[in-house]
């Protein structure tokens, strides 16, 4: 049986983070160089706008900066990560909803279609634009369910997470993932067998 000295000597994360703990902000960078992409990832896909990521992103990790002295070491960093990620995007995501709502102007398009142009001359327009629906269509049907079922449609099917890894990330049971998903799945049908 190890001890917790020998764990932590053992485990990268938890050596960065015990050398963050004692002032090595160098520690922290090398924290955010290992973790930027998955953070990213997982920030872009809980957003309805992916444009927001990076300032979304950046504000992760200065939340799990200012928050190392709460990270136990019950499970591992990169769940503790992942948590963090998640409620920060929903939290901006729920900031933006409330905001569009306030000032939702059904009249006001200023979708640039010149963007929506193929770039492919190989691709014909048609299945340019069928393409960027469909990815419309399931962007706007995931963020349509509620925080709880999108993070574990987020988890499951784009981070190819397990039942037991989201249980562990989400902080709930087992059964509730799986009941979780099957709701949002069902929902998902539902949606974008009326939007496609």
């Amino acid at each position: 049986m190890f001890t917790r000295g020998r764990q932590i000597a053992q485990d990268p994360d938890a050596q960065a983070v015990a050398r963050c703990r004692a002032g090595d902000t160098d520690a922290f960078g090398a924290i955010v160089e290992r973790y930027q992409p998955m953070v990213g990832r997982v920030v872009a896909r809980a957003l309805r706008y992916p444009e927001d990521a990076e300032d979304v992103t950046q504000e992760v990790f200065i939340r799990a900066f200012r928050s190392l002295n709460t990270f136990r070491g019950d499970a591992r960093f990169s769940t503790w990560l992942y948590r963090i990620a998640l409620n920060t995007a929903m939290r901006h995501a729920s900031k933006i909803a409330r905001y569009e709502s306030q000032r939702a102007d059904p009249q006001a398009d200023d979708t640039d279609w010149s963007e929506r142009l193929p770039s492919d001359v190989a691709e014909s327009p048609e299945s340019v634009l069928w393409k960027r629906f469909s990815e419309s269509a399931v962007r706007d049907a995931v963020h349509a369910l509620p925080e709880k079922h999108r993070a574990v449609i987020i988890l499951h099917f784009f981070e190819n997470k397990s039942g037991e890894e989201i249980a562990e990330i989400t902080g709930t049971r087992i059964g509730t993932v799986w009941s979780r998903i099957h709701y949002a799945v069902r929902k998902l049908r539902e949606s974008l067998s009326e939007a496609l």
